[in-house]
């Protein structure tokens, strides 16, 4: 949809800029652009950027690369900091985040724009992760 295309472009603008003015900062800083610059990783992470809400497993986005299950899961470690569906689940909730900021969109439908199979795993993460569930941070922002 429009509202998830505009959405995931712009975190990931302000995801690059907050990149871009760290570099040289830290040597996590620059391990993450060296991961957004990697062919293989680089190409993993514009996948689950772009379409996040696809059924991801370490062994898909492996394949999709060219690489194996364990020096994709390896490599991405060494670079990101964490596993990949580590990072994919923090992505989804962080993409939910921006979803559920615009008041036309509802608690099923950012489940179902941020990959999870039902509103009530996504409620539960997200609770997880924020500590408040999706329709209190609808009424907080709303």
């Amino acid at each position: 949809s429009e509202l998830s295309s505009t959405a995931t472009k712009l975190s990931e603008i302000f995801f690059l800029e907050l990149i871009q003015l760290g570099i040289g900062q830290t040597p996590q800083m620059q391990s993450i652009l060296a991961a957004f610059t990697d062919r293989q990783i680089g190409r993993a992470l514009e996948l689950m950027h772009t379409d996040a809400d696809r059924p991801w497993t370490v062994a898909s986005l492996a394949s999709e690369v060219g690489m194996s299950r364990s020096s994709f899961a390896d490599r991405f470690r060494e670079l990101i900091g964490s596993g990949p569906m580590s990072y994919l689940s923090e992505w989804r909730l962080q993409k939910a985040l921006a979803l559920l900021e615009d008041e036309r969109c509802s608690v099923q439908q950012a489940a179902a724009g941020t990959g999870y199979l039902s509103a009530a795993a996504f409620t539960r993460a997200f609770t997880a992760r924020f500590g408040h569930s999706p329709r209190e941070f609808m009424r907080k922002v709303g």
